[in-house]
């Protein structure tokens, strides 16, 4: 059983009043430090293309709300939200979500099931974390860790059991289990419609799974999704990107890291990136060292993990003077 937390710091974010856990590291954390002048307390790269591409037709569906930073936005963009639908394992977030939403008088737009999207339906073991937004269902890494037994659900079981619509943006942060979910929502993916699916990746994970990653995101390419933004981790990458010929949309700064959002890579370039295996050390020039000195002068600062945020995108198409609607189902290639 996870232990409650009762103890909240009140902050208005996005417009809302949020009750956000006093000692609880991670999201939190990020939560309760003042903006200064920055436009987003955290991911400035999600939460724009977030502003930039969900509309007030879409319907919102979130895999892990956590404390519902992501979830409180969408809500206070529209006057009159339509419904979300979210998901959320963790009591400690869920409870602090539900109190922001109730104290905002929006947990009426709001359907919050507590559990997880993963490949099967039933129980799955869920990893804690001393920060919350880093439980996982995944072994690998986690099997010392602390765990606790929670509801598990495919996506199309998802849906079928609580949502009477489509939902046709898609949010999920959940540490690497995004293939699981990918395997269990075919068919969603096979479905006619618009659908927006934003995710954090995680490639230092899919290197251990190679077949099964390329399986899963085979599979958004092969139904028509096309790869519309990927984001960089750690640096802004323009070296590499630009040998692939790619230049950045736009550039970010995020504590120590720097990220830079790319347009419209193709399939290929996409598994070239995310499984790369070569580790590649920072330079001082590349990050934000004066942020944390010490962190930034250890010698083994760097990674193989090359890209970090990726936007899939499915649209239709119209053609007036007929009586059907054409789906798209080219991938963009260079």
């Amino acid at each position: 059983m996870i232990d409650q937390i009762t103890v909240y710091v009140e902050k208005k974010i996005h417009g809302f009043t949020m009750f956000i856990p006093r000692n609880t590291p991670g999201v939190s954390a990020a939560l309760r430090t003042p903006l200064f002048f920055r436009k987003w307390h955290r991911e400035a790269e999600f939460m724009d293309i977030i502003l930039e591409n969900f509309k007030q037709e879409d319907l919102f569906c979130e895999i892990g709300s956590n404390i519902g930073y992501v979830t409180l936005y969408i809500l206070s963009m529209f006057q009159t939200p339509n419904p979300l639908l979210c998901i959320e394992p963790d009591e400690r977030s869920r409870l602090a979500l539900m109190k922001s939403m109730k104290s905002n008088d929006v947990d009426k737009f709001v359907t919050l099931v507590p559990g997880v999207i993963a490949n099967k339906t039933g129980q799955v073991k869920l990893y804690l974390s001393i920060k919350p937004n880093l439980n996982s269902i995944l072994e690998a890494g986690n099997k010392d860790k602390p765990f606790i037994l929670v509801n598990s659900y495919t996506f199309d079981d998802f849906l079928t059991n609580f949502s009477e619509k489509r939902p046709t943006f898609i949010k999920m942060d959940i540490e690497g289990a995004e293939i699981d979910v990918f395997e269990g929502m075919k068919g969603y993916l096979t479905s006619p419609g618009v659908s927006k699916i934003l995710m954090e990746l995680h490639p230092n994970i899919y290197i251990n799974d190679e077949e099964r990653f390329r399986s899963s995101f085979q599979s958004l390419f092969e139904n028509g999704y096309k790869l519309r933004y990927l984001s960089s981790a750690g640096t802004y990458e323009t070296d590499i990107f630009s040998k692939l010929g790619y230049s950045p949309k736009r550039k970010y700064n995020d504590g120590m890291w720097r990220r830079a959002l790319y347009e419209n890579v193709s399939r290929d370039h996409f598994f070239q990136l995310a499984l790369n295996t070569k580790f590649r050390r920072f330079k001082l020039g590349e990050i934000n060292w004066w942020v944390n000195p010490i962190k930034a002068l250890r010698s083994n600062l760097g990674s193989n993990k090359l890209i970090r945020t990726a936007f899939f995108e499915k649209t239709m198409a119209i053609f007036f003077g007929t009586f059907h609607l054409h789906e798209i189902t080219e991938a963009i290639f260079f």
